[in-house]
């Protein structure tokens, strides 16, 4: 074998990727060659890093189909298709690594911002209308009027698994159902409702068994009077 065909196979060997034949003839090689053992050594710390590279993402489901359609192997030798092909897929990875995190820290700006625009609504005059506590005292969602419509900010509520949460209006003896919503994780969440602003005296939030319109609160999670 030439050097050039042993310095292709250096790829596969630091990714434990060769098949036994060319790995042992790679070994010996590798005894008495210090470039290849300088490539084998530079290959091994970029596949260390590559691998902590990043923060552990759930990719979205159709990655793993977009690589596969991506790396076409056709007509090549078995031999000389290894290298070009763990090649490949090390661009691959690092490119789709590379373009999640700023996808990632493109929707972390997004969500700064809109927490930044979520706290000067809390704080601003005649933006809030109440603020919702549990039982314990507890602030766990806000009421907001918005542009003639309601809102609801939810801040670390229970995600609804099943069910849902409803909005509620009290305004004389009895609570009216103004609206449902979900949460589906922990921190700020904005819940645009299409619901007019009307008076009211007090709101509060409740966890329903189902999504139909509820005749009366089952199980009420947190209340509390209009600010005035």
């Amino acid at each position: 074998m030439t050097h050039q065909e042993f310095d292709e196979l250096a790829a596969g060997y630091a990714l434990h990727a060769l098949d036994p034949e060319d790995e042992t003839r790679f070994r010996d090689h590798l005894e008495t060659c210090a470039d290849c053992r300088r490539t084998v050594d530079d290959l091994s710390a970029v596949a260390g890093e590559l691998a902590y590279a990043a923060p552990q993402v759930d990719p979205p489901a159709e990655l793993r189909d977009r690589i596969q359609r991506a790396v076409v192997v056709r007509q090549l030798p078995a031999r000389r298709r290894l290298p070009w092909l763990l090649t490949a897929a090390a661009v691959v990875v690092a490119v789709l690594l590379g373009g999640w995190n700023v996808v990632l820290q493109q929707q972390n700006a997004a969500d700064r911002q809109a927490t930044a625009e979520l706290v000067r609504q809390l704080g601003r005059p005649g933006g809030r209308l109440a603020t919702l506590s549990t039982p314990s005292g507890q602030a766990v969602a806000y009421v907001l009027a918005t542009g003639g419509k309601l809102q609801v900010v939810t801040d670390d509520l229970a995600a609804n698994r099943t069910g849902s949460y409803w909005l509620w209006r009290i305004a004389g003896a009895s609570p009216e159902p103004v609206g449902r919503f979900d949460v589906t994780g922990a921190g700020l969440a904005v819940h645009k409702l299409d619901v007019p602003v009307t008076d009211a005296a007090a709101y509060a939030v409740s966890l329903e068994p189902g999504q139909a319109r509820p005749a009366k609160p089952t199980k009420v999670i947190a209340n509390g009077t209009v600010d005035r």
